[in-house]
């Protein structure tokens, strides 16, 4: 585990900060002085209950052994005192050592990092622009007019829909009016006299009910449940009713789909008789046909059109037809 604090880390750190602290000279270290602080510091890393800090107390086992060589000179067998090396001089190395490491650290920390302060755009590769030839298929136009014709013989029949007009509700109030008067009860199936009940007629007519009976003109009852429908008029139907009508969406711009497939009911289909349009196989083939033969023509690619026996007998020579495909003239 190591151990950083605010202003060191490690116990040589430790040193090198009191040095500075305490202003002193590090080739002349007041010994006492510096181990006093030294297990100061020492004692506070002890009351917070750090794990592994052997180096703290190696370190100040190291000052006091300093202290002690220097405090008890050593004699000679003669008595007389030895002049040996000064005790500090190791302590010192090391911490001009650490001193130089903890420097160059701070430099390098301030220069701009690669990844961190600045990015490289990176390399550019380079792409090959060369065009190759182009490669054209030999009886490419055979091989064009069979996938056309495929094309044709899979084209769906295009149909066209169309949208049916709704009556008003506005209006078909104004066509009940004429039966709503007040105190006397009116059924529903009244409002269709001689005419065939359609089922777009009942809807139309019995939103127009309901509306009728939110503004207040009518009561609407029955006798018995799925019984006949009964309105009986409140009050005489005015012709400013159509301003207080609300108008409900209808289906003026869309075309009528009652079914997943898209195609009209039986009832439809007969009712819109005159109006539907399909186009046939034929009138597909002959549009795309049409189409075909004007790109070509302004090409300048044929002057006469082959016929149909003609290409199929060029496209047999050509292997272009296999036995297993039934391909019939449009």
């Amino acid at each position: 585990m190591q151990i950083q604090l605010d202003q060191f880390e490690g116990p040589l750190g430790l040193l090198l900060y009191l040095i500075r602290k305490e202003e002193m000279d590090i080739y002349d270290i007041p010994i006492h002085k510096i181990t006093h602080q030294y297990l100061e510091y020492v004692k506070q890393l002890q009351s917070v209950d750090l794990e592994q800090a052997g180096d703290f107390i190696a370190m100040a086992a190291t000052l006091i052994q300093i202290k002690a060589k220097m405090l008890l000179p050593n004699y000679n067998d003669d008595g007389e005192i030895l002049v040996e090396e000064d005790p500090r001089k190791p302590l010192v190395k090391r911490l001009l050592e650490y001193q130089k490491f903890q420097e160059a650290g701070k430099q390098l920390y301030e220069r701009p990092l690669l990844g961190r302060d600045m990015w490289t755009r990176g390399i550019r590769e380079d792409f090959d622009t060369e065009e190759g030839d182009l490669l054209i298929e030999d009886n490419a136009l055979f091989a064009l007019i069979k996938a056309y014709r495929g094309v044709v013989k899979k084209a769906n029949k295009a149909t066209h829909r169309v949208a049916v007009n709704l009556q008003s509700i506005a209006s078909r109030i104004l066509e009940m009016s004429n039966r709503l008067v007040p105190g006397q009860r009116v059924e529903i199936k009244e409002f269709f006299e001689n005419e065939v009940i359609e089922l777009r007629r009942w809807i139309i007519t019995f939103i127009s009910s309901l509306e009728l009976g939110k503004l207040g003109y009518v009561n609407l009852f029955q006798d018995e449940a799925y019984g006949p429908l009964y309105l009986e008029p409140k009050k005489e139907v005015t012709g400013d009713i159509i301003s207080q009508v609300e108008e409900y969406e209808t289906v003026e711009d869309k075309p009528i789909d009652f079914n997943s497939n898209g195609q009209l009911t039986l009832e439809e289909q007969n009712y819109l008789q005159d109006e539907t349009i399909e186009l046939s196989d034929v009138e597909v083939s002959d549009k795309i046909s049409g189409s075909l033969k004007e790109d070509l023509q302004d090409e300048g690619v044929i002057e006469e059109a082959a016929t149909d026996d003609d290409i199929l007998q060029a496209e047999k020579e050509l292997n272009l037809i296999e036995e297993h495909d039934n391909i019939e003239p449009v």
